[in-house]
């Protein structure tokens, strides 16, 4: 399954993303983000990070 796409935009630039849960949604939503921004293929990571968020509910 592909992780994003480009679609057309009249004033900015915008991306379908894809994923099989909303953690994978969010995981390609951030790879197709900077991905156009920066090219990920020469990239190393060298900083890992892990983020745990709390709210009521996925819409918060």
């Amino acid at each position: 399954m592909k992780r994003y796409e480009q679609i057309p935009h009249t004033a900015d630039i915008a991306i379908r993303v894809y994923g099989k849960d909303l953690k994978e949604l969010f995981i390609n939503a951030a790879y197709g983000m900077f991905d156009i921004i920066a090219d990920l293929e020469g990239l190393k990571s060298s900083v890992s990070m892990d983020v745990n968020l709390k709210a009521p509910s996925k819409e918060e």
